[in-house]
């Protein structure tokens, strides 16, 4: 059982995103991807904030993980949306943005399956900024 505080939540989600994400199994990879999906679904209501600044740590510090951590925790943003309320817009507009740079970044800097991962997230959490995400 996780713990009521919340601190085995984080070191799954951490451990799916780290280090599932970047499996050279790629069926692992999946696998780990699915449990952190499960994981948002079974605890998103009563974790939301949590979970939500764990995964916006790998939005915010994109170049300083591996490309498939950074996808990953973009496609668990928009599973957690269905969570989060409109309380939470001031917290998501720093990580709607910071989503919108990661797609204007230079050729160079980008990563073909990031900007499809933000992408897929941006229209979950559109709803949040209607002005913004025209």
């Amino acid at each position: 059982m996780l713990s009521a505080s919340g601190d085995g939540i984080k070191k799954l989600l951490e451990f799916f995103i780290t280090t599932g994400s970047v499996d050279s199994d790629s069926a692992v990879a999946r696998q780990s991807l699915k449990a952190a999906e499960a994981l948002i679904r079974a605890r998103g209501s009563g974790y939301a904030g949590k979970l939500l600044a764990i995964l916006e740590k790998f939005v915010d510090d994109a170049e300083q993980y591996q490309t498939e951590s950074v996808h990953q925790a973009v496609l668990l943003i928009g599973t957690l949306s269905d969570y989060l309320d409109k309380a939470m817009q001031k917290k998501l507009l720093a990580t709607f943005e910071k989503m919108q740079a990661l797609l204007m970044r230079p050729a160079e800097k980008r990563s073909e399956l990031v900007n499809k991962s933000v992408c897929r997230c941006v229209p979950k959490l559109a709803r949040f900024f209607e002005d913004k995400a025209k």
